[in-house]
Protein backbone atom coordinates (compact mmCIF):
# COMPACT_ATOMS: atom_id res chain seq x y z
CA UNK A 1 0.00 0.00 0.00
CA UNK A 2 0.59 3.60 -0.67
CA UNK A 3 1.43 6.13 2.62
CA UNK A 4 -0.43 9.37 1.73
CA UNK A 5 1.79 12.34 2.42
CA UNK A 6 0.18 15.66 3.51
CA UNK A 7 2.37 18.88 4.14
CA UNK A 8 0.96 21.50 5.38
CA UNK A 9 3.66 24.77 4.91
CA UNK A 10 3.29 27.72 7.28
CA UNK A 11 5.27 30.29 5.46
CA UNK A 12 7.90 31.84 7.73
CA UNK A 13 6.50 30.00 10.55
CA UNK A 14 9.28 29.97 13.58
CA UNK A 15 9.85 28.44 16.83
CA UNK A 16 10.00 31.11 18.91
CA UNK A 17 6.91 31.72 18.15
CA UNK A 18 5.29 28.80 18.32
CA UNK A 19 6.38 27.80 21.58
CA UNK A 20 5.19 30.93 23.11
CA UNK A 21 1.84 30.15 22.10
CA UNK A 22 2.02 26.51 23.29
CA UNK A 23 3.20 27.78 26.23
CA UNK A 24 0.40 30.25 26.71
CA UNK A 25 -2.04 27.09 25.51
CA UNK A 26 -2.78 28.39 22.36
CA UNK A 27 -1.59 25.58 20.35
CA UNK A 28 -2.46 22.38 21.64
CA UNK A 29 -2.94 20.68 18.72
CA UNK A 30 0.14 21.09 17.20
CA UNK A 31 1.58 20.59 20.89
CA UNK A 32 0.27 17.08 20.62
CA UNK A 33 1.56 16.35 17.25
CA UNK A 34 5.61 17.71 18.21
CA UNK A 35 4.72 15.24 21.38
CA UNK A 36 4.32 12.19 19.16
CA UNK A 37 6.17 12.83 16.01
CA UNK A 38 9.31 14.30 14.90
CA UNK A 39 10.16 17.90 15.60
CA UNK A 40 13.40 19.81 14.79
CA UNK A 41 14.45 23.36 13.10
CA UNK A 42 15.08 23.08 9.26
CA UNK A 43 17.96 25.25 8.12
CA UNK A 44 16.48 27.47 5.38
CA UNK A 45 18.65 28.29 2.00
CA UNK A 46 21.18 31.89 2.16
CA UNK A 47 19.52 34.14 1.78
CA UNK A 48 16.46 32.73 3.59
CA UNK A 49 13.21 34.12 1.14
CA UNK A 50 10.45 32.52 -0.20
CA UNK A 51 11.68 32.11 -4.07
CA UNK A 52 14.78 30.45 -2.98
CA UNK A 53 13.39 28.04 -0.32
CA UNK A 54 10.13 26.98 -2.14
CA UNK A 55 12.18 26.05 -4.55
CA UNK A 56 14.42 24.03 -2.85
CA UNK A 57 11.82 22.41 -0.92
CA UNK A 58 9.96 21.38 -4.71
CA UNK A 59 13.35 20.28 -6.28
CA UNK A 60 14.87 19.08 -3.02
CA UNK A 61 18.52 20.41 -4.54
CA UNK A 62 20.21 23.84 -3.20
CA UNK A 63 19.88 27.16 -5.06
CA UNK A 64 23.48 26.27 -7.59
CA UNK A 65 21.09 23.56 -8.96
CA UNK A 66 18.07 25.03 -9.31
CA UNK A 67 18.96 28.40 -10.46
CA UNK A 68 16.81 30.73 -8.41
CA UNK A 69 18.62 33.31 -6.06
CA UNK A 70 15.67 36.20 -5.22
CA UNK A 71 12.13 37.45 -6.31
CA UNK A 72 13.59 38.44 -10.05
CA UNK A 73 15.58 36.56 -12.53
CA UNK A 74 18.06 39.02 -14.21
CA UNK A 75 19.64 38.82 -17.84
CA UNK A 76 22.89 41.02 -16.76
CA UNK A 77 24.04 41.16 -20.35
CA UNK A 78 21.33 43.10 -20.96
CA UNK A 79 21.56 44.94 -18.49
CA UNK A 80 18.49 46.04 -16.02
CA UNK A 81 15.97 43.20 -18.03
CA UNK A 82 14.58 40.64 -15.30
CA UNK A 83 11.77 38.73 -15.04
CA UNK A 84 10.03 38.05 -11.94
CA UNK A 85 10.89 34.31 -10.37
CA UNK A 86 8.72 31.41 -11.01
CA UNK A 87 8.73 27.11 -11.99
CA UNK A 88 9.36 27.44 -15.32
CA UNK A 89 12.77 29.45 -14.46
CA UNK A 90 14.12 26.17 -11.81
CA UNK A 91 16.53 24.40 -14.11
CA UNK A 92 15.47 20.74 -12.35
CA UNK A 93 12.67 18.48 -11.91
CA UNK A 94 10.10 19.45 -9.01
CA UNK A 95 7.75 17.83 -7.62
CA UNK A 96 5.40 18.51 -10.11
CA UNK A 97 7.22 16.64 -13.04
CA UNK A 98 7.40 13.72 -10.58
CA UNK A 99 3.74 13.68 -10.27
CA UNK A 100 3.20 14.00 -14.17
CA UNK A 101 4.72 10.49 -14.55
CA UNK A 102 2.67 8.51 -11.49
CA UNK A 103 1.24 9.47 -8.11
CA UNK A 104 -1.59 12.00 -7.64
CA UNK A 105 -0.65 15.58 -6.37
CA UNK A 106 -3.03 18.12 -4.85
CA UNK A 107 -1.63 21.42 -4.36
CA UNK A 108 -2.78 24.41 -2.79
CA UNK A 109 -0.79 27.79 -2.66
CA UNK A 110 2.40 26.46 -3.05
CA UNK A 111 4.92 29.40 -3.31
CA UNK A 112 6.74 29.46 -7.19
CA UNK A 113 4.34 26.68 -8.08
CA UNK A 114 3.19 29.32 -10.46
CA UNK A 115 2.52 28.92 -13.60
CA UNK A 116 -0.26 26.05 -13.33
CA UNK A 117 0.28 23.25 -16.11
CA UNK A 118 -1.19 20.03 -16.85
CA UNK A 119 -0.30 17.78 -13.52
CA UNK A 120 -1.86 13.98 -12.21
CA UNK A 121 -4.09 16.35 -10.04
CA UNK A 122 -5.20 19.69 -9.25
CA UNK A 123 -3.13 22.63 -8.34
CA UNK A 124 -3.47 26.39 -7.62
CA UNK A 125 -0.70 28.23 -7.44
CA UNK A 126 0.62 30.65 -4.59
CA UNK A 127 2.63 33.29 -3.64
CA UNK A 128 4.74 34.48 -7.07
CA UNK A 129 1.73 34.27 -8.86
CA UNK A 130 1.59 38.33 -10.91
CA UNK A 131 -1.82 38.45 -11.68
CA UNK A 132 -5.31 35.92 -11.42
CA UNK A 133 -6.65 37.56 -14.27
CA UNK A 134 -3.71 35.79 -16.78
CA UNK A 135 -5.88 32.63 -16.46
CA UNK A 136 -2.49 30.25 -15.63
CA UNK A 137 -2.57 29.82 -11.61
CA UNK A 138 -5.37 26.97 -11.86
CA UNK A 139 -5.58 23.62 -13.03
CA UNK A 140 -7.97 22.10 -14.37
CA UNK A 141 -9.58 25.52 -15.74
CA UNK A 142 -12.51 26.19 -13.03
CA UNK A 143 -11.06 25.14 -9.98
CA UNK A 144 -11.75 28.61 -7.86
CA UNK A 145 -15.32 28.12 -9.69
CA UNK A 146 -15.69 25.05 -8.07
CA UNK A 147 -15.09 26.37 -4.63
CA UNK A 148 -16.78 29.38 -4.91
CA UNK A 149 -19.65 27.46 -6.43
CA UNK A 150 -19.61 25.61 -2.73
CA UNK A 151 -19.12 29.04 -0.93
CA UNK A 152 -15.50 29.57 -0.90
CA UNK A 153 -14.24 33.24 -1.14
CA UNK A 154 -10.57 31.62 -2.05
CA UNK A 155 -8.20 34.57 -2.36
CA UNK A 156 -4.80 33.35 -3.45
CA UNK A 157 -2.33 36.43 -1.29
CA UNK A 158 -3.80 39.32 0.08
CA UNK A 159 -1.31 41.22 -2.34
CA UNK A 160 -3.91 40.48 -4.98
CA UNK A 161 -6.64 43.13 -3.67
CA UNK A 162 -3.91 45.47 -3.90
CA UNK A 163 -3.13 47.57 -7.19
CA UNK A 164 -0.81 46.09 -9.64
CA UNK A 165 1.88 49.30 -9.40
CA UNK A 166 1.85 49.71 -5.45
CA UNK A 167 5.53 49.42 -4.34
CA UNK A 168 6.37 47.04 -1.60
CA UNK A 169 6.86 49.24 0.97
CA UNK A 170 3.50 51.16 0.18
CA UNK A 171 1.39 47.93 0.68
CA UNK A 172 3.25 47.03 3.99
CA UNK A 173 2.43 50.75 5.83
CA UNK A 174 -1.06 50.26 4.22
CA UNK A 175 -1.49 46.60 5.94
CA UNK A 176 0.13 47.87 9.06
CA UNK A 177 -2.25 50.86 9.45
CA UNK A 178 -5.19 48.53 9.19
CA UNK A 179 -4.39 46.99 11.79
CA UNK A 180 -6.68 44.32 13.24
CA UNK A 181 -8.95 44.25 10.48
CA UNK A 182 -6.03 43.30 8.39
CA UNK A 183 -5.25 40.41 10.88
CA UNK A 184 -9.21 39.57 10.64
CA UNK A 185 -8.49 39.64 6.92
CA UNK A 186 -5.77 36.78 7.09
CA UNK A 187 -7.44 34.79 9.47
CA UNK A 188 -10.38 34.75 6.79
CA UNK A 189 -8.63 34.19 3.99
CA UNK A 190 -6.95 30.87 5.88
CA UNK A 191 -10.23 29.70 6.92
CA UNK A 192 -11.15 29.51 3.03
CA UNK A 193 -8.10 27.86 2.11
CA UNK A 194 -8.79 25.09 4.72
CA UNK A 195 -12.57 24.57 3.38
CA UNK A 196 -10.92 24.04 -0.21
CA UNK A 197 -8.83 21.44 1.37
CA UNK A 198 -11.58 19.95 3.39
CA UNK A 199 -13.54 20.18 0.37
CA UNK A 200 -10.83 18.46 -1.79
CA UNK A 201 -9.98 15.59 1.04
CA UNK A 202 -13.64 14.76 0.31
CA UNK A 203 -14.30 14.60 -2.69
CA UNK A 204 -10.53 13.88 -4.65
CA UNK A 205 -8.43 11.03 -4.01
CA UNK A 206 -4.75 11.92 -3.32
CA UNK A 207 -1.14 10.62 -2.73
CA UNK A 208 0.46 13.95 -1.65
CA UNK A 209 -1.53 17.13 -0.68
CA UNK A 210 0.22 20.48 -0.18
CA UNK A 211 -1.57 23.01 1.55
CA UNK A 212 0.16 26.51 2.22
CA UNK A 213 -0.86 29.31 4.60
CA UNK A 214 1.02 32.26 4.05
CA UNK A 215 -0.57 34.72 6.66
CA UNK A 216 2.04 33.28 9.61
CA UNK A 217 4.63 35.20 7.02
CA UNK A 218 2.66 38.77 6.55
CA UNK A 219 1.40 38.91 10.24
CA UNK A 220 5.38 38.37 11.63
CA UNK A 221 6.40 41.31 9.43
CA UNK A 222 3.98 43.33 10.42
CA UNK A 223 2.98 42.79 13.95
CA UNK A 224 6.33 40.77 15.36
CA UNK A 225 6.11 43.46 18.17
CA UNK A 226 2.87 42.22 19.36
CA UNK A 227 3.85 38.72 18.42
CA UNK A 228 6.97 38.79 21.19
CA UNK A 229 6.76 42.07 22.98
CA UNK A 230 10.45 42.85 24.28
CA UNK A 231 9.42 43.41 27.36
CA UNK A 232 8.49 40.18 27.36
CA UNK A 233 4.64 40.51 28.22
CA UNK A 234 1.94 38.21 26.68
CA UNK A 235 0.96 38.48 22.63
CA UNK A 236 -1.50 40.82 21.84
CA UNK A 237 -5.11 39.28 21.64
CA UNK A 238 -5.52 39.31 18.38
CA UNK A 239 -2.08 38.44 17.05
CA UNK A 240 -2.63 35.47 19.68
CA UNK A 241 -5.72 34.32 17.86
CA UNK A 242 -4.84 34.00 14.51
CA UNK A 243 -2.16 31.38 15.61
CA UNK A 244 -5.06 29.63 17.77
CA UNK A 245 -6.83 29.49 14.39
CA UNK A 246 -4.25 27.88 12.53
CA UNK A 247 -4.05 25.54 15.42
CA UNK A 248 -8.07 24.64 15.08
CA UNK A 249 -7.21 23.78 11.75
CA UNK A 250 -4.46 21.42 12.54
CA UNK A 251 -6.74 19.67 14.70
CA UNK A 252 -9.22 19.45 11.51
CA UNK A 253 -6.81 18.18 9.65
CA UNK A 254 -5.34 15.71 12.25
CA UNK A 255 -9.01 14.16 12.33
CA UNK A 256 -9.90 13.99 8.94
CA UNK A 257 -6.60 12.29 7.77
CA UNK A 258 -6.09 8.53 8.41
CA UNK A 259 -3.62 7.32 10.68
CA UNK A 260 -1.40 6.03 8.45
CA UNK A 261 -0.84 9.11 6.96
CA UNK A 262 2.59 11.21 7.13
CA UNK A 263 1.41 14.59 8.51
CA UNK A 264 4.19 17.18 7.72
CA UNK A 265 4.35 20.53 8.54
CA UNK A 266 7.05 22.74 7.87
CA UNK A 267 7.81 26.56 6.80
CA UNK A 268 10.58 28.22 4.31
CA UNK A 269 12.61 30.25 6.98
CA UNK A 270 11.72 31.31 10.65
CA UNK A 271 11.63 35.11 11.72
CA UNK A 272 13.20 37.50 14.47
CA UNK A 273 12.83 40.91 15.26
CA UNK A 274 14.04 43.31 12.80
CA UNK A 275 15.82 46.38 13.69
CA UNK A 276 15.90 48.23 10.21
CA UNK A 277 17.32 48.14 6.51
CA UNK A 278 20.84 48.37 5.55
CA UNK A 279 21.12 50.27 2.32
CA UNK A 280 23.66 48.03 0.62
CA UNK A 281 25.01 50.62 -2.20
CA UNK A 282 24.80 53.51 -0.52
CA UNK A 283 27.80 51.37 1.55
CA UNK A 284 28.85 50.63 -1.61
CA UNK A 285 29.37 53.86 -2.94
CA UNK A 286 31.05 55.00 0.52
CA UNK A 287 33.67 52.53 0.00
CA UNK A 288 34.44 53.44 -3.06
CA UNK A 289 33.04 50.51 -4.99
CA UNK A 290 29.62 52.34 -7.08
CA UNK A 291 30.67 55.34 -8.66
CA UNK A 292 27.53 57.83 -8.56
CA UNK A 293 26.85 60.03 -11.91
CA UNK A 294 25.32 63.17 -11.98
CA UNK A 295 21.78 61.39 -13.30
CA UNK A 296 20.32 65.19 -12.69
CA UNK A 297 22.01 66.64 -15.95
CA UNK A 298 20.32 63.67 -18.03
CA UNK A 299 17.33 64.53 -20.00
CA UNK A 300 16.19 60.80 -19.52
CA UNK A 301 16.39 61.40 -15.52
CA UNK A 302 14.31 64.62 -15.93
CA UNK A 303 11.76 62.63 -17.88
CA UNK A 304 12.07 59.91 -15.16
CA UNK A 305 11.27 62.60 -12.57
CA UNK A 306 8.50 63.88 -14.81
CA UNK A 307 6.49 60.97 -15.15
CA UNK A 308 6.75 59.89 -11.57
CA UNK A 309 5.45 63.27 -10.35
CA UNK A 310 2.46 62.64 -13.14
CA UNK A 311 1.95 58.93 -11.16
CA UNK A 312 3.27 57.24 -14.09
CA UNK A 313 5.14 54.30 -12.24
CA UNK A 314 7.31 51.69 -14.26
CA UNK A 315 4.35 49.11 -13.80
CA UNK A 316 2.23 51.37 -15.78
CA UNK A 317 4.81 52.52 -18.69
CA UNK A 318 5.09 48.74 -19.31
CA UNK A 319 1.85 48.05 -20.38
CA UNK A 320 2.62 50.34 -22.99
CA UNK A 321 6.62 50.57 -24.49
CA UNK A 322 7.13 46.92 -23.00
CA UNK A 323 9.78 45.28 -19.91
CA UNK A 324 12.62 45.53 -22.54
CA UNK A 325 12.58 49.34 -23.06
CA UNK A 326 11.64 50.09 -19.24
CA UNK A 327 15.00 48.11 -18.48
CA UNK A 328 16.85 50.35 -20.67
CA UNK A 329 15.21 53.53 -19.36
CA UNK A 330 15.73 52.37 -15.98
CA UNK A 331 19.62 52.15 -17.08
CA UNK A 332 20.46 54.83 -18.29
CA UNK A 333 18.17 56.94 -15.63
CA UNK A 334 20.00 55.78 -13.09
CA UNK A 335 21.96 57.30 -10.33
CA UNK A 336 25.05 54.64 -10.87
CA UNK A 337 27.67 55.06 -12.94
CA UNK A 338 27.51 51.40 -14.26
CA UNK A 339 31.13 51.75 -16.53
CA UNK A 340 32.59 52.69 -13.36
CA UNK A 341 31.56 50.68 -10.52
CA UNK A 342 32.92 47.73 -8.64
CA UNK A 343 29.72 46.19 -6.91
CA UNK A 344 25.95 46.63 -6.37
CA UNK A 345 23.33 45.24 -4.80
CA UNK A 346 21.92 42.22 -6.57
CA UNK A 347 18.60 41.51 -4.86
CA UNK A 348 18.09 40.44 -1.65
CA UNK A 349 21.27 39.93 0.48
CA UNK A 350 23.58 39.49 -2.63
CA UNK A 351 26.25 41.66 -3.62
CA UNK A 352 27.69 41.17 -7.32
CA UNK A 353 30.79 42.14 -8.85
CA UNK A 354 30.56 43.92 -11.88
CA UNK A 355 32.62 41.88 -13.62
CA UNK A 356 34.26 42.07 -17.54
CA UNK A 357 32.77 39.44 -19.89
CA UNK A 358 29.39 39.04 -17.69
CA UNK A 359 27.85 42.81 -16.73
CA UNK A 360 26.78 44.45 -19.78
CA UNK A 361 29.29 47.43 -18.59
CA UNK A 362 31.77 44.77 -16.92
CA UNK A 363 34.58 46.84 -14.66
CA UNK A 364 36.52 44.08 -12.76
CA UNK A 365 38.72 42.15 -15.31
CA UNK A 366 38.00 38.15 -14.28
CA UNK A 367 41.53 37.84 -12.79
CA UNK A 368 40.83 40.36 -10.37
CA UNK A 369 37.57 38.81 -9.28
CA UNK A 370 38.53 36.86 -6.11
CA UNK A 371 41.00 39.77 -4.92
CA UNK A 372 37.81 41.73 -5.23
CA UNK A 373 35.40 39.62 -3.67
CA UNK A 374 37.48 39.26 -0.61
CA UNK A 375 37.97 43.26 -0.18
CA UNK A 376 34.73 43.36 -0.04
CA UNK A 377 33.60 40.51 2.35
CA UNK A 378 36.97 41.80 4.91
CA UNK A 379 35.11 45.09 5.21
CA UNK A 380 31.72 43.98 5.54
CA UNK A 381 32.84 42.30 8.74
CA UNK A 382 33.71 45.33 9.50
CA UNK A 383 30.57 46.73 9.24
CA UNK A 384 28.78 48.25 12.41
CA UNK A 385 25.21 49.80 12.95
CA UNK A 386 24.81 53.43 14.42
CA UNK A 387 25.68 52.19 17.90
CA UNK A 388 28.30 50.48 16.89
CA UNK A 389 26.89 46.88 17.35
CA UNK A 390 27.82 44.26 15.07
CA UNK A 391 25.62 43.36 12.29
CA UNK A 392 26.38 40.41 10.22
CA UNK A 393 26.74 36.80 11.55
CA UNK A 394 28.33 35.92 8.30
CA UNK A 395 29.78 36.90 4.53
CA UNK A 396 29.67 34.11 2.15
CA UNK A 397 30.86 34.08 -1.19
CA UNK A 398 28.57 31.90 -3.46
CA UNK A 399 31.16 29.18 -3.88
CA UNK A 400 30.86 28.25 -0.13
CA UNK A 401 26.94 27.81 -0.39
CA UNK A 402 26.31 26.83 -3.30
CA UNK A 403 27.03 23.92 -5.83
CA UNK A 404 26.02 23.35 -9.13
CA UNK A 405 25.44 24.80 -12.64
CA UNK A 406 23.65 28.01 -11.50
CA UNK A 407 26.03 29.15 -9.28
CA UNK A 408 27.31 31.52 -11.99
CA UNK A 409 24.33 33.09 -11.91
CA UNK A 410 24.15 33.50 -7.66
CA UNK A 411 24.94 36.35 -5.59
CA UNK A 412 28.96 36.42 -5.55
CA UNK A 413 28.70 37.92 -1.91
CA UNK A 414 25.96 36.81 0.61
CA UNK A 415 25.62 38.62 3.70
CA UNK A 416 23.62 37.31 6.98
CA UNK A 417 22.65 39.10 9.59
CA UNK A 418 22.61 38.76 13.30
CA UNK A 419 19.32 37.62 14.93
CA UNK A 420 20.10 40.06 18.04
CA UNK A 421 20.77 42.78 15.72
CA UNK A 422 18.43 41.73 12.42
CA UNK A 423 18.63 44.37 9.19
CA UNK A 424 17.04 43.51 5.58
CA UNK A 425 19.56 44.42 2.51
CA UNK A 426 16.39 44.63 0.01
CA UNK A 427 16.68 48.43 -1.11
CA UNK A 428 19.31 49.87 -3.91
CA UNK A 429 18.56 53.52 -3.22
CA UNK A 430 21.78 55.74 -2.72
CA UNK A 431 21.92 58.57 -0.67
CA UNK A 432 20.69 59.00 3.26
CA UNK A 433 21.33 57.08 6.22
CA UNK A 434 23.53 53.61 6.06
CA UNK A 435 20.79 52.38 8.22
CA UNK A 436 17.15 53.59 7.79
CA UNK A 437 13.72 52.42 9.61
CA UNK A 438 11.72 49.49 7.66
CA UNK A 439 8.89 50.66 5.93
CA UNK A 440 5.56 48.95 7.85
CA UNK A 441 7.87 46.24 9.20
CA UNK A 442 8.88 45.10 12.61
CA UNK A 443 9.79 41.58 12.30
CA UNK A 444 12.01 39.52 9.29
CA UNK A 445 13.40 36.49 8.16
CA UNK A 446 15.77 34.40 10.09
CA UNK A 447 18.05 31.19 8.74
CA UNK A 448 15.80 28.59 11.47
CA UNK A 449 12.31 27.30 10.21
CA UNK A 450 10.09 24.53 11.41
CA UNK A 451 9.91 21.11 10.82
CA UNK A 452 7.48 18.12 12.00
CA UNK A 453 6.90 15.49 10.64
CA UNK A 454 5.49 11.47 11.37
CA UNK A 455 5.39 8.10 10.36
CA UNK A 456 8.79 8.85 8.73
CA UNK A 457 12.53 8.49 9.97
CA UNK A 458 14.18 11.65 9.98
CA UNK A 459 18.20 12.15 10.77
CA UNK A 460 19.33 14.99 12.70
CA UNK A 461 22.77 15.83 13.32
CA UNK A 462 24.13 14.92 16.35
CA UNK A 463 23.81 16.98 20.00
CA UNK A 464 21.59 19.30 17.94
CA UNK A 465 18.03 19.49 16.67
CA UNK A 466 18.65 20.85 13.21
CA UNK A 467 17.59 18.50 10.51
CA UNK A 468 20.84 16.75 8.66
CA UNK A 469 18.82 18.32 6.02
CA UNK A 470 18.75 15.07 4.28
CA UNK A 471 15.86 12.50 5.26
CA UNK A 472 15.53 8.64 4.80
CA UNK A 473 12.95 7.62 3.55
CA UNK A 474 12.20 3.99 5.20
CA UNK A 475 9.46 3.47 2.57
CA UNK A 476 10.52 0.22 -0.15
CA UNK A 477 11.72 2.88 -2.42
CA UNK A 478 15.66 3.37 -3.92
CA UNK A 479 16.70 4.50 -0.25
CA UNK A 480 17.66 7.66 -1.55
CA UNK A 481 17.48 10.66 0.64
CA UNK A 482 15.48 13.43 -0.40
CA UNK A 483 15.83 17.34 1.29
CA UNK A 484 13.43 19.88 2.47
CA UNK A 485 15.66 22.43 1.78
CA UNK A 486 19.41 21.19 0.69
CA UNK A 487 20.97 17.65 1.25
CA UNK A 488 24.30 17.52 3.27
CA UNK A 489 25.65 15.78 0.29
CA UNK A 490 24.00 16.99 -2.77
CA UNK A 491 24.99 20.72 -1.53
CA UNK A 492 28.87 18.92 -1.11
CA UNK A 493 28.22 17.51 -4.89
CA UNK A 494 28.29 14.31 -4.25
CA UNK A 495 25.07 13.02 -4.56
CA UNK A 496 23.21 11.90 -7.91
CA UNK A 497 20.95 14.66 -9.36
CA UNK A 498 18.47 12.40 -10.13
CA UNK A 499 18.37 11.31 -6.48
CA UNK A 500 17.15 15.20 -5.79
CA UNK A 501 13.64 15.11 -5.80
CA UNK A 502 11.12 16.34 -3.43
CA UNK A 503 10.81 14.24 -0.02
CA UNK A 504 6.79 14.36 -0.83
CA UNK A 505 7.60 12.48 -4.21
CA UNK A 506 9.56 9.58 -2.42
CA UNK A 507 7.06 9.45 0.68
CA UNK A 508 4.14 8.92 -1.49
CA UNK A 509 6.00 6.45 -3.86
CA UNK A 510 7.20 4.19 -1.54
CA UNK A 511 5.67 1.08 0.43
CA UNK A 512 4.19 1.33 4.03
CA UNK A 513 6.88 -0.93 6.40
Amino acid sequence: MKRRVFLFGLDGASWNVLDRMIESGQMPNLQRLCDEGVRATLESTRPAITPVAWSSLMAGVNPGKHGIFGFMKKTEKEGFQALMSNRMLIRVPTIFDYYSESGRLISLNLPMSYPATEINGLMVTGMMTPLRSLGDFEYPSGLLKRFSDNGIDYVIDPRMDEPEDIEAGDMFEGWFASGSEFVKKLSTIADNRMKATHLLLEQESWDVFICVIVGTDRLQHLHWDKILPDDGSDPDPIVAQYYHGIDNHIGKLIDKLDSEDSLLIVSDHGFAKLQGEFMTNEWLRRQGWIAQRQARRSLRYSLKLFLNKMGITRAKLSRFIGTQKIGKLQEVASHIDWANSTAYLSGPFGIRINLKGRQAWGKIPPEQYEKTCEAIITALKQLRDDKGQPVLQNVYKASELYKGDAVSEAPDIVLTFREDNNYTAYAGEIGGDLFQPARGKSGDHRIDGIFRVGHVEVRLRPQTDHLLLGIEQQLGTSGVGAGLARNDKEQEGEADPSHGGAILALAAMGSKP
